[in-house]
């Protein structure tokens, strides 16, 4: 008889236990469980940029614009900022300033081929252009020991097929800047045309400015809450809950690359050429094409 009565009371224990635990189970996440996830993009939106090269990279590779496909990107690399001394046929040398480049079309589709490059010093409000200078080419391909190096020119677009550069094609180029102000101690090299100028932004709307969710955007988003954090203090109120959407725009997106120089006034085009920096930026003011509603 005790131990059919111990049995039962051990039964019993067991009953409570697993009901106990199924209640466990069934009970609300805690106040900080994780919130679930956002609510994703619509199929065009394009994913940010990939980071930018390390600061201390002497050259760099920049990776696809849209690493997901989305918005349709050359592969692009490039060597550091470089000098040749280049004779200008009077048996007088001068120094040229240089930098070598690979575009390559890694998407499946042929794509439009028009590049842009300038150079901009901080001694020189005018930008230097990228072309020109065919006796610099022989120089440099000396130089480099690359004859197959081709020079990139601004002004020799191409209309219809010859404007574009086939899939799978690889360019091997140089962009010649020519001789620079002797002075400069900052450089900075934007090339343009390197991905699809029409893309898909997901934009904060707070009143009549907006933060655009990308990472090239980050400066302007800084600015632009910087501003807002200012208006709501002097109101003494909060900053207003951003309403969201989607817009597709033109833009100028380059990559952007940037050199210094140090040294003094005496020898300058003796000084060491360091990397800084490169990304990729947004020039001037996206135009809008249209806002992209859940109809649309």
């Amino acid at each position: 008889m005790r131990k059919t009565f111990l049995a039962l009371a051990i039964s019993g224990l067991l009953l409570t236990l697993t009901g106990a635990l199924a209640r466990a189970e069934d009970a609300p996440a805690p106040p900080d469980a994780p919130a679930p996830p956002e609510e994703p993009a619509p199929p065009d939106a394009p994913a940010p940029p990939d980071t930018a090269a390390p600061p201390d990279a002497p050259a760099a590779g920049a990776k696809s614009a849209d690493p997901r496909g989305r918005r349709w990107s050359l592969d692009f690399t490039h060597g550091p900022l470089k000098r040749v001394l280049v004779d200008d046929g009077t048996g007088r040398e001068t120094s040229h300033y240089y930098m070598t480049m690979t575009v390559q079309n890694s998407t499946p589709l042929a794509r439009d081929w028009r590049p842009h490059v300038t150079l901009k010093v901080d001694t020189r409000p005018a930008a230097y252009v990228a072309g020109g200078f065919a006796n610099a080419l022989d120089a440099i391909r000396r130089q480099e020991g690359r004859r197959d190096l081709t020079a990139i020119d601004s002004t020799g677009w191409r209309k219809g097929d010859d404007g574009k550069i086939g899939a799978g094609v690889k360019k091997d180029l140089v962009a010649i800047f020519g001789p620079l102000d002797p002075g400069w101690a900052t450089a900075r090299i934007e090339v343009n045309g390197l991905v699809n100028p029409i893309t898909t932004l997901k934009v904060l709307k707070y009143g009549d400015k907006q933060v655009v969710l990308e990472a090239a955007y980050a400066g302007r988003n800084a600015k632009v809450m910087e501003g807002l954090r200012a208006e709501a203090k002097a109101s003494g109120s909060d900053i207003p809950q951003p309403a969201s959407e989607y817009q597709e725009v033109l833009e100028k997106r380059v990559r952007a690359i940037e050199f210094a120089r140090d040294g003094d006034e005496f020898r300058p085009d003796d000084d060491l050429i360091r990397f800084v920096r490169e990304d990729w930026e947004i020039v001037g003011e996206p135009k809008l094409i249209r806002t992209i509603t859940s109809s649309s």
